[in-house]
């Protein structure tokens, strides 16, 4: 039997996972920087859309990750972003 007070945070304990995106694009103004929280990847590039049409036109270094933002996600970012937008043109 494990020790117990190495067992204070259990997967159950933590009702939904939640995924960082942080970091920077490149925009008419110079650099804006992001950070978002949300339940995937997907879901924080939605946000970052809303708030930012242009996020994804241009230049970008972004890190993500569940809990923790450390892995490159910016050529995913920015597939995601290019597929959102061209979803909703349709």
């Amino acid at each position: 039997m494990s020790d117990p007070k190495y067992n204070m945070v259990k997967r159950t304990h933590i009702k939904k996972p939640y995924y960082i995106l942080n970091g920077w694009y490149e925009c008419e103004y110079g650099v804006s920087f992001v950070h978002y929280v949300g339940g995937s990847l997907e879901d924080c590039v939605r946000k970052a859309l809303l708030e930012h049409p242009d996020f994804g036109d241009t230049d970008m270094e972004v890190d993500g990750g569940y809990l923790i933002a450390d892995y490159d996600v910016s050529r995913a970012a920015w597939s995601m972003a290019q597929w959102i937008k061209q979803e909703g043109a349709e």
